[in-house]
Formats: structure tokens, C-alpha cells, sequence
């Protein structure tokens, strides 16, 4: 072959070669390897005095732990003291369809100001939001609530999945569709304003929650990061600039989704779930291939921590099966729940 037609060749081999690897992530952004070759951490862990039944979530702002519980007849929320777990308020929010009486509650975010500790929550099925003050709650022994949104009247609301807080001027919206929509919204407007898509393929909207698993806003509020459930990969989406998104993984290549979708939900390989800003950075649970069934496996827990660059800092092996969700800045806690008591209990992770 002529060195012309060799040189046809091989930039046609590129050229296929380079549109391959840019179809390869589903996520819309470049597939990054990132090798992680510190020491894995062996931590054990602490149990938590807290005698608390059933599947709960966890929140922590200064010092107060705040208790989600899913099955509770009458309440959704309490709060503890990260001090000695003393129940400080036993019912912050009830369950019912009275006066300050909700459904049901998400967790969004939480600030503390010169007046207090505040709360925002998501409730009756992502219809509204809410912003607690919770100091005053404690001291009036009875909820306060300085912010109601009525979310019913966002385009498509029935699409809703996540709404993370920029200010009280601007969220951040997720929305499920064939895929998932990130859209910035203000609230004071009702204007919401489309910034991308985060697959590069569309999906059957009944197999939407085979992609993403917890999305967290990055300190400055301009990054959405996710796990992905069935994916060996973190993503970050610069919903500012989203030419800038990218995904990480300590795998070698990214996962084909035409390999995840044929095998049933319940035997695939679980990667990460649930994250939480711990110190600035990312901690988030990963699960090493394990599949349902093995969900509760005292092996293969691992927690990964992660910059907001996708480089992995730590990696650290867990004694339970565990899934984060809160972190204590003053102690050093990575707090959240047995998944097989569903009891609350804690890791040192600084």
C-alpha cells in the first residue's frame, strides 16, 4: 500500500477510533480513569445511642442530627443532639394533612446564620418546598416555617425528581424524563431556564432509575455531582459551563449501557449510592459489584472519597454495610444506617 493511501488508512481508524470512545460514556462528558494507589483505610464501626425503629435518613447541621422516619405513624422528623443524642424535639414535622403537617419529607439542604439553624425540606411528593427555621421550632416548641414554595406550578412537575438550593433566588432542578433534565429555576418568577441533559442517550422512562443514584451541589454551586447505581463512575456536571462535565472512575472503561440493561435490576452490579459533602470534598458509599441479594454483605463496603477535580483521594473499607448520608465538621463522624438493623451508627473518617 502506498504511504498516502496507509496514511487514509489510519486516520479513518482514528477517526473511528476517537467517535468509539466519545459514544462510549453514556454520561454527556468524557470518560476519565483515575487510579487510586494510597493504602485502603480499615474502619470499624461506632454504635450511636439512638434507639430509633425502622428505615430512617439522616441530616446534620452544627449540632443537631436531624432523624427522617419512613414508617413512624405520626412523625416524619425528630431532632437529636450530636452531643449526647438526647431527643431535642420529638415531631418536628408530623405526618397528616393538617396545618404544618406533611405527606412526606426529602431532605434539600440546611445553612446556619446569625439567628439560627434552618432547614429546607421537600414534602408531599416534591409538591412544595419548605425552609424550617429550626431554633425558633425548638424554642417555640412548635415548627416554624419562614418559607413555603408551591413547586406544583413548575412546568412538568410531575417529572421532579431532585431540587438542590443555589440561594432563595435560584434552584437547581432534576428532572426524569427519557432522560434526566438539569434546569435552573427561580422561584420568585416561576421562570425555569433548560441548561442540558445529562445521558447521551435517551432510555424507556420505566428504566430512568437504572442511571443515577444522589446528586450533591458542590460548595461554590456550580457542579452537580452523581453516583451512578449501575455504573463504575462519579459524575460532574458544570450546569454553569456544561462543555466542562465529566465523569471518573477506577475502572479502566466505562460501562456499556447495552450491557447493564438486559440483566435483571436485582442481579446487576451496584457501584456507588448516596452521597455526602464531607470537608469540602465528596464521600460516597460504593458497593463494589455487589448485587441485591448480597446487599447486606459485611464485604465489599467500601467509602470513596473524591475531590470536585474527580481525583480519589481515600478509599475506605467498612466493617458494616453502610450507607453515609451525614457528616459532623466538628468530630469528624461520617453518620448513617445499618442496612441490615437499620440501626444508626458512625465512622471516625477524620
Amino acid at each position: 500500500m502506498h504511504t498516502f493511501g496507509k496514511i487514509i488508512l489510519l486516520s479513518v481508524i482514528l477517526w473511528l477510533a476517537a467517535g468509539c470512545n466519545q459514544s462510549y460514556n453514556f454520561f454527556n462528558g468524557p470518560f476519565r480513569h483515575e487510579s487510586f494507589t494510597g493504602t485502603v483505610e480499615e474502619l470499624s464501626f461506632e454504635p450511636v445511642d439512638i434507639d430509633n425503629l425502622g428505615i430512617k435518613e439522616l441530616w446534620i447541621e452544627d449540632t443537631l442530627l436531624f432523624v427522617a422516619m419512613y414508617q413512624n405513624p405520626e412523625k416524619l422528623l425528630s431532632v437529636y443532639s450530636l452531643t449526647d443524642y438526647r431527643l431535642v424535639y420529638d415531631g418536628l414535622v408530623l405526618l397528616g394533612r393538617g396545618p404544618n403537617e406533611c405527606l412526606d419529607i426529602n431532605f434539600v439542604s440546611s445553612y446556619t446564620d446569625s439567628s439560627g439553624v434552618k432547614l429546607w425540606l421537600t414534602a408531599n411528593v416534591q409538591s412544595k418546598m419548605l425552609c424550617i427555621d429550626v431554633t425558633r421550632s425548638l424554642s417555640d416548641e412548635k415548627l416554624v416555617v419562614i418559607k413555603e414554595i408551591d413547586l406544583s406550578l413548575i412546568e412538568d412537575s410531575f417529572s421532579l425528581f431532585k431540587v438542590l438550593v443555589q440561594s432563595d433566588t435560584s434552584f437547581v432542578l432534576i428532572k426524569w424524563y427519557n432522560n434526566t433534565q438539569v434546569s435552573t429555576y427561580n422561584p420568585l418568577t416561576n421562570k425555569e431556564t433548560l441548561v442540558g441533559w445529562l445521558y447521551t442517550t435517551d432510555v424507556d422512562r420505566r428504566n430512568i432509575t437504572d442511571l443515577s443514584a444522589g446528586f450533591l451541589l458542590e460548595p461554590n454551586k456550580s457542579i452537580v455531582a452523581s453516583g451512578m447505581l449501575f455504573f463504575d463512575q462519579i459524575n460532574f456536571y458544570h450546569f454553569n459551563d456544561p462543555q466542562k462535565s465529566f465523569s471518573v472512575s477506577t475502572a479502566k472503561e466505562a460501562t456499556h449501557y447495552n450491557l447493564v440493561q438486559p440483566v435483571e435490576a436485582a442481579q446487576r452490579p451496584r457501584y456507588y449510592r448516596m452521597l455526602c459533602s464531607v470537608d469540602e470534598v465528596i464521600a460516597i458509599n460504593y458497593l463494589n459489584k455487589r448485587n441485591m441479594y448480597e446487599e447486606v454483605s459485611v464485604e465489599n463496603n467500601y467509602v470513596h472519597i473524591v475531590d470536585w477535580n474527580g481525583k480519589f483521594l481515600r478509599v475506605l473499607h467498612l466493617d458494616r454495610s453502610f450507607v453515609g448520608e451525614a457528616f459532623d465538621k466538628r468530630t469528624g463522624y461520617l453518620y448513617g444506617v445499618d442496612l441490615e438493623t437499620w440501626d444508626i451508627i458512625k465512622y471516625k473518617i477524620r
